[in-house]
């Protein structure tokens, strides 16, 4: 599994975050290849109406047996979805 932070924009066509500027996005993708993970998060991102401006960092994650801070006990639900789904796709986003 992948965890990428991506900074991304909202389209215009996505009239349900026309109020927010951009976003800080943390994507969970359960893929072998980071390329293809890479490709993954652009696309699920433009399925949810943003478009990834950058990405930050691309990380191979193992949930089950990694205990570092990325993986606090909070965020296990976010796994969970990524193992069930295939990706788990989390906006933060921001206003200027």
């Amino acid at each position: 599994m992948f965890r990428i932070l991506a900074n991304g924009t909202p389209k215009a066509a996505n009239k349900d975050v026309l109020e927010c500027d951009g976003a800080y996005i943390v994507a969970l993708i359960d893929f072998v290849d980071e390329k293809g993970a890479e490709l993954l998060c652009r696309h699920y991102a433009d399925m949810h109406g943003f478009s990834i401006d950058s990405i930050d960092e691309c990380q191979l994650i193992n949930p089950e047996v990694d205990n570092s801070d990325l993986l606090a006990h909070k965020d296990e639900e976010y796994f969970d979805e990524a193992k069930r789904l295939g990706y788990c796709m989390i906006y933060h986003t921001w206003t200027d």
